[in-house]
């Protein structure tokens, strides 16, 4: 049985975090990046969309966010 302590990295730069975490992000970082740089103007058309939706239906979050 694996116990927390053998999940968790001991040394190095990702002393103190979990291994199978600090993989799955950096996948997605390089998946994003990629998406991106692959099809920009598909890209800006989603995230504008996404940045649309937040500031329409989040409106009261968004605007506390920036303002802090």
């Amino acid at each position: 049985m694996t116990t927390h302590r053998s999940l968790v990295a001991q040394t190095g730069i990702f002393k103190g975090l979990h291994s199978g975490m600090g993989l799955a992000s950096k996948g997605m970082v390089i998946a994003f990046v990629v998406f991106t740089a692959l099809n920009v103007e598909f890209a800006n058309s989603i995230y504008s969309a996404v940045r649309g939706w937040i500031e329409s239906a989040l409106n009261w979050y968004y605007v506390s966010v920036l303002l802090i």
